[in-house]
């Protein structure tokens, strides 16, 4: 009986086990199943300008010391419109440290038609992400920045948001005002090149044709083009191309009379020798804009410009740059990894490309070309660095032949055609032509 007893007492633990092994598993589960809770503790900091707030979900600022190969980061934040009336502004990348050699990749989300940036890069130095965005009156856009070390390499990187509110930014009413670029659009209809931008010279007048840029659809022309002259503050330029944001880049038609180095070289950082910003060129362009173009202010927009020297090779001989590839490789791009935003700069080999030239290959047949000028002339694009003599190059056009030069002294005394941005917003007369230029109104 007793024997009887035990057993049962057996069973019914054995079962009690076997209970609670069920709930505690379907507990385990039911857990698991659960999303993952919500960080409640973070920092955020409300920075306010005018009618604009920004709000600062994780850090003010971006400050990564060791930024290894295939580490991601993250910077949250919103910018809140708090009056009744439509705000356009404008965010920069301020204060800017990239120290890491190879690609360093930025994108930009957001919500409530507020800016993006796609395949975007982090830059080198202060740098223009998003532009005349619009935010409506009491109105969130929440923003995520995402940053990506695609290189092999680990370093610091950093830098602060910088926003600026626009003022008379002028929206089209129902019903719009035809703008330069609608102008030039209806002017010449959208052709496919005829010739391998980067491969090939364009010799022949081949028209407006279609790309991307990191603003949007940029519109280019190519070749022997003559319908591409613009009068504008007494002097005659070209279009080079419709910017993504519908802003239009013109190239002077000429050299302006004095000549100037692009800087100096700094033997304590010699990448820093390519920055465009703290240049003796850099300088002379902006009294020259002070002096000629002051007055005409409000027909012209600050935009971006590619200062592009990202190292992509070093070995015993040479230190080449993200442009001598381009040009070598035949692969032009208008996308930079290294965007400053200036009222007033100089071409880049990339549009030089897509204008027409080839790499050592002289071509007077494209619209670049201006028998007229004498002086070999600068671009704003670095080429490489010779390792054994220190000596830095950079990119400039001979005077006479049109060729691409890619041992051009950065200390040699070069000639200069400015680079102006036209605003999206003003219109045109005239065609074109050199007999009828678009004239500016």
């Amino acid at each position: 009986m007793m024997k009887n007893n035990m057993k049962t007492k057996y069973k019914v633990t054995l079962l009690i086990i076997a209970v609670l092994l069920i709930i505690v598993s379907y507990l385990g589960v039911s857990y698991a199943f659960l999303p993952p809770k919500e960080e409640e503790n973070f920092s955020s900091s409300v920075v306010t300008i005018d009618n604009l707030s920004i709000t600062y979900f994780d850090n003010e600022e971006i400050s990564i010391l060791n930024f290894a190969p295939k580490d991601e980061y993250f910077l949250r934040f919103s910018i809140t419109n708090s009056s009744l009336e439509d705000v356009y502004y404008s965010l920069e990348l301020d204060d800017v440290i990239n120290v890491i050699n190879g690609e360093i990749s930025l994108n930009l989300t957001s919500t409530n038609n507020g800016g993006n940036i796609e395949n975007g890069y982090y830059p080198k130095d202060a740098s223009e992400l998003i532009n005349q965005i619009k935010i409506a009156g009491e109105t969130t856009q929440s923003y995520t920045i995402k940053i990506v070390n695609n290189s092999d390499s680990i370093g610091e990187i950093g830098g602060k948001l910088k926003l600026t509110i626009l003022k008379n930014i002028i929206e089209d009413k129902e019903e719009p005002i035809k703008n330069f670029a609608s102008t030039i659009l209806e002017n010449n209809p959208v052709k496919d090149a005829i010739t391998i931008p980067g491969k090939e010279n364009a010799i022949n007048d081949e028209g407006l044709i279609k790309s991307e840029d990191d603003l949007g659809t940029t519109y280019y022309f190519r070749g022997k083009v003559t319908n591409n002259y613009v009068s504008f503050a007494g002097y005659t330029w070209r279009i080079v191309r419709i910017n993504g944001d519908n802003t239009v880049r013109l190239i002077l038609d000429s050299i302006l009379d004095e000549t100037t180095i692009y800087n100096n070289v700094n033997e304590n950082n010699y990448l820093n020798s390519y920055k465009f910003i703290d240049s003796p060129i850099n300088l002379f362009l902006n009294r020259w804009y002070d002096n000629n173009l002051k007055t005409y202010e409000e027909k012209l927009v600050a935009n971006s410009f590619c200062n592009d020297y990202e190292v992509i090779n070093t070995d015993g001989y040479e230190e080449q740059y993200n442009s001598y590839k381009n040009v070598n490789d035949g692969n032009p791009t208008f996308k930079c990894h290294n965007r400053i935003n200036l009222k007033i700069g100089l071409i880049n080999i990339n549009e030089v490309l897509f204008a027409g030239n080839f790499k050592n290959n002289t071509n007077i047949n494209n619209y670049l070309y201006n028998p007229k000028i004498v002086n070999s002339w600068w671009t704003m694009s670095a080429s490489y660095k010779n390792n054994n003599t220190n000596e830095l190059y950079i990119y400039s056009l001979n005077a006479f032949t049109n060729e691409i030069k890619d041992t051009t002294l950065i200390t040699s005394e070069k000639g200069i055609r400015p680079v102006i941005n036209i605003s999206k917003n003003v219109s045109v007369s005239g065609i074109g032509t050199l007999e009828n230029p678009y004239i500016i109104m």
